[in-house]
């Protein structure tokens, strides 16, 4: 039981810390999610919004997703650098 509540908790902090990386983004535009306008209207196409509210949902999801991909891949080099680090100490 131990270890599903570990797992557990590391989704919450991992969406957590999703949603506060996509609120950074969205409220400061110039930082980061900065597709090309081709993108975006590819999107909103697929998509299909029909007004602001909307698009402003469709950029939400694609924050969403960046920045969810963005700390999977940070979460994975962090646990390899620390299982290398103490494979290392051991020794």
């Amino acid at each position: 039981m131990k270890r599903v509540a570990k797992a557990l908790f590391a989704l919450v902090i991992w969406a957590a810390g999703a949603l506060f990386l996509t609120r950074l983004w969205l409220s400061n535009p110039d930082t980061g999610l900065s597709l090309p306008a081709s993108w975006w209207q590819w999107l909103d196409g697929i998509y299909g919004s029909s007004n602001a509210e909307e698009v402003a949902d469709l950029e939400f999801l694609v924050g969403f997703t960046i920045a969810l991909v963005v700390l999977a891949v940070a979460s994975v080099l962090a646990f390899c650098a620390l299982r290398f680090v103490r494979s290392h100490q051991l020794q």
